[in-house]
């Protein structure tokens, strides 16, 4: 929780940097541009106390590689604004 909560300020900067802002339109319920990228802060924090204090079975290495993946995939998308398919390759 505690890298979380460190990471959410530093990436709310970067959002606004790299324009990965949700712009509100009539389909959203938001007023005002969010930052994108919290959901980074938030599996770094569940990651990296996972690879400081779990045992490194190959199990353990494959889920964190792919949720890896899935996160890096998002965060790709909350950047770049990918297509479903390159959503789906990820």
């Amino acid at each position: 929780m505690f890298i979380t909560i460190v990471l959410i300020p530093i990436l709310k900067g970067l959002a606004v940097k790299v324009d990965a802002m949700d712009v509100p339109n009539p389909r959203k319920v938001h007023t005002k541009p969010i930052p994108r990228i919290g959901g980074v802060a938030m599996a770094l924090g569940t990651m990296v106390p996972i690879i400081l204090w779990l045992p490194g079975s190959p199990l353990v290495r494959a889920i964190l590689i792919g949720a890896a993946i899935i996160v890096l995939a998002g965060a790709v998308d909350d950047i770049k604004h990918l297509d479903y398919k390159a959503k789906f390759t990820g």
